[in-house]
């Protein structure tokens, strides 16, 4: 017979140590399971600190403005945007579905220009807090060039 459940921090009182069946925590926490993984958890403490220094307001700031970046450019090229074009209605990723979408996505990724595809929305975009404009503009760019290295190859 186990001490601790096997689910120890779904149980209502997972420091107690009850033997016996679980009484189950309410929700959310009913749906953990073991013992939360502690050196993750302190390797994490880097990059929180990071996002604290930056500031979660002035990433969102920073995420609206590279979002609208994103579809702004998209337009220009008469690319369908799936994301919502209201700032409050939409997070940090941008999908933009171009003519040959799966493939396009395939060529950036070999360009090391890293995003990720899904059907009936495109190739996703997601700049991140440390995602210069510059890197945005040059992505985009490089969709145009391979549409176009598709457009002559097929010719």
């Amino acid at each position: 017979m186990s001490i601790l459940p096997a689910a120890a921090f779904a149980h209502q009182n997972p420091f107690d140590f009850e033997i016996g069946p679980n009484r189950y925590a309410d929700p959310p926490h009913r749906f953990m399971n073991g013992t939360p993984h502690i050196p993750a958890l302190e390797a994490a403490r880097p990059g929180l600190a990071i996002l604290a220094e930056a500031g979660i307001a002035n990433i969102r700031e920073k995420s609206k403005r590279q979002t609208a970046l994103l579809i702004k450019l998209a337009d220009q090229h008469g690319w369908h945007v799936h994301t919502p074009r209201d700032p409050e209605k939409r997070g940090g990723t941008v999908s933009i579905d171009m003519p040959d979408s799966q493939e396009v996505s395939r060529e950036l990724i070999k360009r090391n220009i890293l995003v990720d595809w899904r059907p009936q929305a495109g190739v996703r975009f997601s700049p991140h807090f440390y995602t210069k404009d510059a890197e945005i503009e040059a992505a985009i760019g490089a969709v145009g060039e391979i549409l176009n290295e598709r457009k002559v190859a097929a010719s």
